[in-house]
């Protein structure tokens, strides 16, 4: 599994990502799932897009959502745009 990621800033191959997807079920419970990956290949020119690769299965995460972005739990700069690949 993995992804193709525009950022605005360039980022170091190898670098590890976590990528955390918030489920809402109708009684307002968060489940959280984290994967986590490492980044392949790195274009090195604007629009800076990197290719993730993700290790295994998603591990569930206790508790309430993380109230960060995506973008600040990880090693990665600014915002992105994710295509599953």
């Amino acid at each position: 599994m993995g992804a193709r990621v525009e950022l605005r800033e360039p980022v170091a191959s190898g670098t590890k990502i976590y990528l955390l997807v918030h489920f809402r079920a109708p009684d307002g419970q968060v489940t959280t799932i984290r994967f986590e990956g490492s980044i392949e290949r790195v274009r090195e020119h604007a629009p800076f897009e990197i290719l993730i690769a993700f290790r295994g299965t998603g591990r569930f995460m206790p508790g309430p959502a993380p109230r960060r972005a995506v973008a600040e739990e990880c090693d990665a700069p600014g915002g992105a745009n994710l295509t599953e690949v």
